[in-house]
């Protein structure tokens, strides 16, 4: 469900922030290597990684509110 959401919310992102999040957290390379390859500064890759963490949890709660409509409009 994660990957999921992380593909849905992707283009409303941007490329060096959605490389940042990949990088960093799904691959686990060190933050500093990471800002390094990407040309940005270091707190730029923890801002980057909120931003994909806040965008994904906001999918996955609209997701849920929906999957709750159709249960109730089924019952």
């Amino acid at each position: 469900m994660i990957n999921l959401a992380i593909d849905h919310v992707r283009p409303e992102l941007g490329d060096k922030v959605y490389a940042a999040f990949v990088k960093y957290v799904i691959h686990n390379r060190p933050v500093e290597e990471v800002a390094s390859e990407l040309g940005i500064s270091v707190s730029s890759v923890y801002v980057y990684k909120g931003r994909v963490i806040g965008a994904v949890k906001e999918w996955l709660e609209k997701y849920d509110e929906k999957e709750n409509e159709i249960m109730a409009s089924s019952v």
